[in-house]
């Protein structure tokens, strides 16, 4: 299952969905403290954070990965 980790407004988060969309991926979208808590244990502050197969993206890294998978 992969986990998209964003806020209101973040350009990027709604880039990453739109790209999982598109590719047909189910994935649950996270907001809120739930962002704020995978930022804090991952130590990553750019939005959006991905989790797949328990590794973790962030920002233009979780674009290239969306991309590549």
């Amino acid at each position: 299952m992969i986990k998209v980790y964003g806020n209101v407004g973040c350009s990027k988060c709604i880039l990453v969905k739109k790209m999982l969309d598109t590719k047909g991926y189910v994935y649950t979208y996270l907001q809120g403290a739930e962002t704020m808590e995978v930022a804090q244990k991952t130590g990553m502050m750019e939005l959006p954070i991905l989790e797949h197969e328990g590794k973790f993206y962030s920002g233009s890294e979780a674009l290239k990965y969306v991309k590549d998978i």
